[in-house]
């Protein structure tokens, strides 16, 4: 079977089937605004990377990609299809 997020929405539950771009996905970060984004890197290395090092990161709603300096993310948690 597939794996597949589930998202609570206003109108009921959306289910999505992990394929493509998402399933590389390992863990959830945030920056200081709060912002929630998924992100490739396992925790791991994520953890020992240095402050000032570049880290690309996707908006959970349409995968687009930013790039935030290390020091302005922290780990929030490992995504649910990687438990």
């Amino acid at each position: 079977m597939n794996k597949v997020v589930i998202k609570q929405t206003e109108e009921g539950s959306s289910i999505s089937c992990i394929r493509g771009p998402v399933s590389k996905m390992t863990m959830v970060v945030k920056n200081k605004a709060g912002e929630q984004f998924y992100c490739t890197l396992q925790k791991k290395i994520f953890d020992s990377m240095p402050a000032g090092r570049p880290v690309e990161i996707f908006e959970k709603e349409t995968l687009n990609s930013r790039k935030f300096m290390r020091e302005y993310l922290e780990f929030v948690s490992n995504t649910e299809w990687n438990k």
